[in-house]
């Protein structure tokens, strides 16, 4: 898992914020299972762009999870 959520953090840091969200949704598919790292990298990159439905989204895909 620290090396997806390596990679998601430099997607999210070089503005290719949907691939982190690709890549978020491939570790839900077929593992390793995504953290709250993971998910916290994602929700603060939607956040910070103003996607704060989609922030609200992945949140709620992280306490459901």
């Amino acid at each position: 898992m620290v090396s997806f959520n390596t990679l998601i953090s430099a997607c999210i840091k070089t503005g290719n914020v949907n691939r982190a969200k690709e890549l978020v949704r491939k570790t839900m598919l077929e593992g390793p299972w995504p953290n709250v790292i993971t998910f916290g990298g994602v929700i603060a990159a939607c956040a910070k762009l103003g996607e704060i439905q989609r922030a609200e989204k992945w949140l709620d895909t992280m306490v459901e999870r």
